[in-house]
């Protein structure tokens, strides 16, 4: 008789044991970050929503040794962000150095026929975009969907 309730101890201990186990063990297990590397660059990595930053406006002098035509424009920038950043407005502030960098030599480049008629400005426009999204996000982490112009002045 002694035998019994040492058996059903054991056995009480057991279903304790396994409880323990899933409850502890399910919870205990860390689970890993997503991997967002293989995903950046495509269409589903990036958040439906479509962000506006304003730039302050841009102006320096086209191209030529005695060109004394400037350009001033104010542009806008349209992204969109992966899941890997959370502060955009910050990493425009901490580039707007290289920004200005990218901008300065694109339209350094250029001479009076080549910011003139709509179908350069939108070849600019690509330009800058391009210059923009090897600037701000090399990673792929965010997307440069488009570039607005506010303002396009020569003189």
């Amino acid at each position: 008789m002694k035998k019994k309730p040492f058996v059903a101890g054991l056995g009480g201990l057991g279903v304790i044991a396994a409880i323990a186990f899933f409850v502890v063990g399910s919870a205990g297990v860390p689970h890993a970050p997503p991997d967002y590397t293989t995903q950046r660059g495509t269409e589903t990595y990036y958040t439906g929503e479509t962000r506006y930053e304003d730039l302050a406006p841009f102006i320096g002098n086209l191209k030529g040794s005695r060109s004394k035509l400037f350009v001033k424009v104010s542009i806008t920038v349209v992204y969109r962000l992966g899941p890997e950043i959370l502060a955009a407005k910050l990493l425009f502030t901490e580039r707007k150095a290289i920004i200005a960098d990218r901008l300065n030599l694109i339209f350094g480049a250029k001479g009076f026929e080549d910011v003139e008629g709509a179908e350069h400005r939108g070849a600019i426009k690509e330009e800058i975009k391009t210059q923009l999204q090897a600037a701000l996000f090399p990673d792929k982490r965010g997307r440069i969907e488009d570039i607005l112009y506010r303002e396009f002045y020569v003189q």
